[in-house]
């Protein structure tokens, strides 16, 4: 045997060469039972039948040039002689013009229907017919019933050239099946021989290799668990002296970028990561010292600089004389556990951020409230040429742009179902823009170029515009020196052809591209997965692009992604067009309408209830005031007759805002309520409803909102309108 030759390499030769005999034994065998099969039934019997219906054929033509010229009686026994003598034709006709059988071969064969369309054809156009057709269909009785006919007509003619009937000829399709039958036996007692004579060749083979077996068996039970040990084995087995170098090393290291042989006789921490390398080093001095082991961690950095996690617990080497030889254990890889343990925390500190971010922006509301309302009440008190009513449209432009970022941070902590509204595509596109312009690099120039004439439609505006937010920040990451990033929409139609949409239709098409680094084949089939990411450890959760994906599939959209390295990624999103009417403000929306009635303010914050008691006096309604929920209910119970209508801040001291309805329904159940919020509660509004709220305003809301809004409950009359 030759140095590093496997002691098994005879054995998997052998084993090789008997299972391509068997394997060259079964293909031959199927390989003739299918040759034997198709040859008898797609060749034979295909010509055997055409024989058949060539000899039915040749009777005619001879019929047809012989009867005419021959009397009636020399005529039927012509007929009855050609019968007698042909094993295919179940009769023979010679009838008239009008079907009526002049001579015959059988007479109870008579009994076609002489209206049927093919006798009709070929005596109207002179032609031969060739048909299949039921023998006496109409007649039960009859012991041709039901019998299926090959059936061939062919017009004689008078000495003048006029057609004078026809010969007809018929061959039962049973004859025909008959010897398909024949052939299907034919053929199965072929394959049966064939089998038989194959099983013996094969039984006389198998007794010949059964001793074989039986001495390869013992050889081939120690290959198997040689092979379960040595290649089964995931985790590496290593072991290290007593000085820390290594003595052996598992071969499963090479797929890691190590070679186990050159390791052997290295101080294992020059492979260790430097920032690991102290730990390791006092864990292994303090296992030898005190002869007990500990799990530990640590990283293994290849040639390329790659690196890997293991975790390990070794144990101690002992030689013959019972001294402490060195340590010896298996190497585990947990760089995916590592990974998940750091995304993990990523995605808890993103969860944390999301929920600060919603109480920041619930509390920015709630004071950006009382400051367009003091606005827009110090503007009915400024009179229209005064100079001081600049000043009032600054604070309240001021203020409504806070509160699209106080939007938008609601957006991201929001955590509910997908609002479906008709909007303008582009809106939450320029919305996105607006944020990156604040945020990114000005190296990067931001352009759009908006092509789509049907820009309509039905989505989640938030996570509209989230997606193309991410999609911006990749970008952003993908130019570090700078680079432009465009925005292009244009309409496009799915038709059948097109493999990619789930429907068929008008679609928006949003292309966001930019001159970045790009991305490798590899790289582009996994950009979608939940958690998967090019970043640094701390600098990415890789959940952006993720919940792109997800939002343009909730949004019956497709997304795709065309890249090449050094040239920059285009990222194409598809969502169908809705044809309906985008909503927009209107001079309409925009109206302040005025009403009579008793209000009840029911709110924590000072500045809410006293904003809101100015504002509804305003237009004209009388105003109770309650600083939290107790105090709320209180105040309904003496004036409910009064009281038109409840204001009721959700997140309260004390009670809140729901248990606050619930029990100002338990002393009038047809109270009207709307519940307010500096939340974002649009994704549970339908449960609002269903704890019996007429309806929900978000803080900070303009006064014409807020008085229309008033006004439709008041005089709704059903509460939950």
């Amino acid at each position: 045997m030759l140095p590093g030759e496997s002691p098994f390499l005879g054995l998997r030769v052998a084993v090789k060469s008997e299972n391509k005999f068997w394997a060259v034994l079964l293909l031959s065998s199927a390989a003739f039972i299918i040759v034997l099969s198709y040859s008898l039934m797609r060749i034979v019997y295909p010509l055997h039948v055409e024989q058949m219906k060539l000899r039915a054929r040749e009777t005619v033509n001879h019929m047809q040039f012989v009867l005419p010229h021959l009397s009636p009686s020399l005529q039927q026994q012509y007929l009855e002689k050609i019968y007698k003598s042909s094993d295919d034709v179940s009769y023979l006709l010679l009838m008239d013009i009008h079907g009526n059988a002049v001579a015959h071969s059988n007479r109870q064969r008579i009994g076609m229907n002489f209206n049927e369309p093919g006798f009709r054809r070929c005596i109207s156009e002179g032609v031969k017919v060739e048909q299949v057709y039921i023998r006496d269909a109409a007649n039960p009785s009859s012991v041709y019933y039901g019998e299926m006919i090959y059936d061939i007509l062919d017009p004689y003619y008078l000495s003048d050239g006029t057609i004078a009937g026809a010969v007809n000829v018929g061959v039962s399709l049973a004859a025909i099946e008959k010897a398909r039958t024949t052939y299907i036996i034919i053929s199965s007692i072929g394959a049966f021989l064939w089998i038989l004579f194959i099983s013996g060749f094969a039984l006389t083979h198998a007794r010949t290799m059964t001793l074989k077996k039986k001495a390869d068996a013992a050889l081939n039970e120690s290959e198997r668990k040689y092979r379960f040990l040595v290649e089964n084995q995931n985790d590496i087995v290593y072991s290290i002296d007593v000085q820390g170098r290594i003595t052996f090393m598992g071969t499963q290291i090479e797929k890691y970028g190590f070679d186990p042989l050159t390791m052997i006789g290295h101080p294992i921490d020059e492979y260790i990561h430097p920032q690991d390398r102290e730990r390791v080093n006092v864990h292994i001095s303090n296992s030898i010292r005190t002869g007990k082991t500990s799990d530990i961690t640590f990283r293994l950095v290849d040639t390329s600089r790659h690196e890997t996690w293991f975790e390990t617990q070794g144990s101690i080497i002992r030689d013959d004389r019972g001294m402490l030889a060195g340590l010896s254990g298996i190497l585990r890889d947990i760089t995916d556990r590592k990974k998940l343990e750091e995304q993990l925390y990523q995605s808890q500190k993103m969860d944390v951020v999301g929920q600060l971010a919603g109480g920041i922006a619930h509390d920015f509301n709630n004071m950006l409230s009382g400051i367009i309302g003091s606005a827009e009440m110090l503007s009915f008190k400024i009179a229209e040429d005064s100079p001081l009513r600049t000043y009032v449209s600054m604070i309240l432009k001021g203020a409504e742009r806070a509160a699209a970022l106080t939007k938008n941070l609601l957006a991201y902590s929001r955590k509910g179902k997908l609002i479906s509204t008709v909007i303008n595509i582009h809106e939450p596109i320029n919305d996105a823009i607006g944020l990156l312009e604040r945020s990114i690099d000005k190296r990067i120039a931001i352009r759009t170029e908006f092509h789509a004439d049907d820009s309509t439609v039905t989505g989640d505006p938030a996570l509209l515009q989230n997606a193309f937010l991410n999609l911006g920040l990749n970008a952003r990451d993908a130019m570090p020196e700078g680079g432009v990033l465009t925005y292009t929409t244009r309409n496009v139609t799915v038709d059948e052809s097109s493999q990619l949409m789930r429907e068929m239709g008008r679609y928006v098409e949003i292309e966001v591209s930019d001159t970045g680094k790009g991305m490798t084949p590899d790289l582009m089939g996994r950009i979608f997965e939940p958690f998967f990411t090019t970043k640094e450890f701390g600098k990415g959760t890789g959940l952006g692009l993720a919940a792109v994906y997800g939002t343009v599939k909730d949004h019956r959209g497709d997304i795709n992604v065309y890249s090449e390295p050094g040239i920059g990624s285009i990222f194409k999103i598809r969502i169908p067009v809705e044809n309906k009417i985008a909503g927009s403000a209107s001079a309409a929306n925009e109206e302040i309408i005025k009403g009579t009635g008793c209000i009840l303010i029911i709110d924590d914050e000072a500045i809410i209830r006293n904003i809101a008691y100015a504002q509804l006096v305003h237009l004209g309604y009388e105003v109770l005031l309650a600083e939290d929920g107790e105090a709320g209910i209180e105040i309904f119970t003496k004036e409910k007759s009064r009281i038109s209508l409840a204001i009721i801040d959700l997140v309260m001291p004390k009670i809140s805002g729901q248990e606050t309805l619930r029990r100002i329904l338990e002393i009038e159940p047809a109270a009207k309520v709307i519940f307010s919020s500096g939340f974002n509660y649009y994704e549970k509004s339908n449960k609002l409803i269903e704890l019996g709220a007429a309806a929900f305003i978000q803080k900070p809301f303009q006064l014409s909102k807020l008085s229309r809004l008033v006004f439709d409950v008041i005089h709704s009359s059903d509460r939950s309108s």
